[in-house]
Order: C-alpha cells, then sequence, then structure tokens
C-alpha cells in the first residue's frame, strides 16, 4: 500500500562528538568447501567498473587504479559487454606485440585492440555457481588460466546478463592466502594437488 503522507524522521544532533567514519569491513573469509557465491563480486550491490573500447590504454590503467580494480567490463552502446581488459592485458606484453603487429606506437592503441573480446571470455551460470564450492571456483580459474570469471545469468526475456565477478584475488584473499597472481596460481595449483 503507497502511503499519501510521510513525517520526516527526527533528526538528532552532533554537538561536539567526534564523528568517524567506518572502516569497511574485509570480505569475509571462506574455506575450500565454502559456497562459491560467497567468492563472487554481486554485481547487483556494486557497481560494475566497466569502459569504453574506445578509450586509449592509459585512461584504461587510470580507471582501474580509479575503482580499484584490476578487470574493467568493455562495453559497447546501451552497456552491452563486448570484452574485458585486465590489468595483465595492459601491462604485460601484447600491447607492444600488437603496436609491432600494427606498426604503431603503443600511445595510440585502444582499449578495444588489446582487449579480451567476447567470444573469449571465461563465465559461468550463476546457477552452477549456487551449487558449487570454493573449490570448483579454484579449479575453473586454473583450467581457465585467467585471473577473473563472469558470472551470467539470464532474465525473464533469456537475455544474458552479467551478474557478477570472481577475481582469483579476491578468492586469495578471503582464504587468507597471498594476493600476488603469481604466488596465487602456484597456492592454487597446491590447493589443487591436494585435493586430489
Amino acid at each position: 500500500m503507497e502511503r499519501v503522507r510521510y513525517r520526516a524522521m527526527p533528526e538528532c544532533s552532533l554537538g561536539d562528538e567526534k564523528v568517524a567514519l567506518p572502516n569497511p569491513g574485509p570480505a569475509p573469509s571462506v574455506k575450500i568447501d565454502s559456497p562459491a557465491i560467497e567468492v563472487m563480486t554481486d554485481l547487483r550491490h556494486v557497481p560494475a567498473a566497466t569502459i569504453a573500447p574506445d578509450v586509449s590504454l592509459e585512461q584504461a590503467h587510470q580507471a582501474m587504479i580509479h575503482h580499484g580494480v584490476r578487470l574493467l567490463l568493455v562495453c559497447g552502446q546501451e552497456r552491452q559487454l563486448v570484452g574485458v581488459i585486465s590489468a595483465s592485458d595492459l601491462l604485460g606484453e601484447r600491447p607492444m606485440q600488437v603496436a609491432i603487429e600494427r606498426h604503431s606506437r603503443r600511445e595510440e592503441l585502444r582499449v578495444e585492440d588489446v582487449m579480451t573480446p567476447l567470444k573469449d571470455i571465461v563465465a559461468v551460470s550463476v546457477s552452477d555457481l549456487l551449487s558449487a564450492e570454493v573449490g570448483h571456483v579454484i579449479e575453473t580459474l586454473l583450467r581457465a588460466g585467467r585471473q577473473h570469471v563472469l558470472v551470467i545469468e539470464h532474465d525473464a526475456r533469456k537475455q544474458a546478463m552479467v551478474r557478477g565477478v570472481i577475481s582469483a584475488s579476491q578468492v586469495a584473499r578471503q582464504l587468507g592466502l597471498p594476493v600476488q597472481p603469481e604466488a596465487i596460481a602456484r597456492t592454487f595449483a597446491e590447493i589443487q594437488m591436494a585435493l586430489n
């Protein structure tokens, strides 16, 4: 039922009180057998970090720093996903390889030149994630050889949309493991061997 009138809420006076900002709490810790959904960044609650395909690599790098992420979703018109670009894509060998192939300078390259296109993105279904454990996520990341996996769900019209992102560094952080990418891969591989 819709209200016709609303009353203002009582105000509280801060007076001379010291008022602090809360410290964001750490991501909840998980175990290898915890529900996999606990390591997903849910894009219904956290805004997606996006970038346009025609943006320079330097602008993409600055956007990653600004958002505190290592992956940007590359969106074309009407926020349609066309690819992803990771910190590895930006800071690794790929930009220089593409620049050499095109006989251009690295500074001339755009996100679309080095991004992972839609057809090559590693993704899992949210319905599969809901019945999986963190160990399944680790195995998926290892098998794909990627630092990120997108989580996809379909709406009532069967339209696919990105529901979330799983990051190897986030999984490692929640497991209490080292967060450097090389250390994550090694540690995940050690976990995998211990489980088999």
